[in-house]
């Protein structure tokens, strides 16, 4: 199973392309936004429902997190899917990172 972890924070402007190049590369995407408190205009929340809703979704508010504890959030999300998913292939992109090209060599990946 390939698995593509999507950390965000103020790029949903590019997640109208993002999401339907990279749902077609993934088996399950998991949106983890960070850009959530309440004065945000971010519509990356809409732009999941639309394109990808059968995705998962975390919103984590800035009080929540912070820069410093960003990769300890991402980290843990990883290690659920993998025991939730043994032996997927996982990787985190941001919204600015588009993979290309035939990832079906990654369809026999085993993880040890």
């Amino acid at each position: 199973m390939k698995i593509v972890v999507l950390s965000t924070d103020t790029e949903h402007y590019m997640l109208q392309w993002w999401l339907p190049h990279t749902a077609k590369k993934f088996d399950l995407g998991v949106i983890v936004d960070f850009n959530c408190d309440d004065n945000s205009d971010d519509n990356t929340y809409e732009l999941y429902k639309k394109f990808v809703p059968h995705w998962r979704y975390y919103k984590v508010t800035q009080k929540e997190v912070s820069n410093f504890l960003w990769d300890v959030v991402l980290t843990k999300i990883e290690k659920d899917l993998l025991e939730e998913f043994p032996g997927s292939w996982i990787t985190t992109l941001n919204a600015t990172e588009f993979l290309i090209g035939d990832l079906s060599f990654l369809d026999n990946f085993k993880m040890n």
